[in-house]
């Protein structure tokens, strides 16, 4: 963070303030400005009194997300195809206003109402929707097709599905408990094993099977638990402060 901070130093004061105010000096770190971006809606939503205000923006952004999926092919290849408009280009596309809080409210909406009892009463037909979509996500994969990504309607549907079996798993797992306190560790370094798979493909010059995608799913998972099980074996308490956990 302190590297990015002073590498900015040197630019415009207008540059300067633009990266703070959109969280562009944390890098590659984007999420941080999504996350902000969220927390400041559900502020404002709460401050207001209404039964209703969390119901109501969930919806709200549920619709703007599934429209955005729609559109967003659209919409990201007209931006990009203004050179002078890179800033703003890198702004929507990575940080992406329009899908993310929809999950954000969705928790609070699940929160809120306590729906847990809820998603446990339709057990089956949850597991049976995940089959169902995991087969047509999949199958769009396996046949190329084109804007499978977060920003598309069966991304955002897929992504519900597989947060409804989630939490169908009791909390208290100890597996699933141990995997929870490692998930920030798990995100920041998960891409490191992806991207690595990448360039040794390009490198060997191979195309990997569509089977291959389990092995990257398993190589992005299990090699952060290991980073993480060998950084506190090795730093103790203050590993934590380097990796996370």
């Amino acid at each position: 963070f302190f590297i990015t901070l002073f590498s900015r130093c040197p630019q415009s004061l207008y540059q300067f303030i633009f990266d703070f105010l959109t969280c562009n000096a944390f890098g590659e770190y984007w999420f941080v400005f999504t996350i902000l971006f969220s927390y400041l809606l559900g502020y404002f939503a709460l401050q207001h009194k209404g039964k209703y205000n969390i119901l109501i923006c969930a919806i709200f952004f549920g619709i703007m997300n599934l429209l955005h999926g729609v559109y967003y092919p659209d919409i990201s290849s007209k931006l990009t195809s203004f050179a002078s408009m890179h800033v703003i280009t890198e702004l929507y596309t990575l940080r992406l206003p329009f899908s993310w809080p929809f999950y954000f409210f969705a928790g609070m909406l699940f929160r809120q109402y306590n729906l847990i009892n809820v998603i446990k009463e339709m057990k089956n037909s949850i597991f049976l929707n995940w089959t169902f979509l995991f087969l047509i996500y999949n199958g769009l994969i396996f046949l190329n097709y084109h804007y499978i990504d977060y920003c598309s309607v069966i991304e955002t549907l897929y992504s519900l599905a597989i947060i409804m079996v989630l939490l169908l798993f009791s909390p208290t797992n100890k597996y699933l408990s141990l995997i929870g306190q490692m998930s920030y560790t798990i995100y920041l370094s998960h891409l490191f094993f992806v991207f690595g798979l990448r360039n040794l493909s390009w490198r060997i010059d191979i195309n990997w099977p569509y089977w291959f995608t389990a092995v990257s799913f398993m190589l992005s998972l299990l090699g952060p638990v290991c980073l993480c099980l060998f950084g506190k074996k090795i730093l103790g308490d203050k590993s934590k402060l380097f990796i996370g956990y």
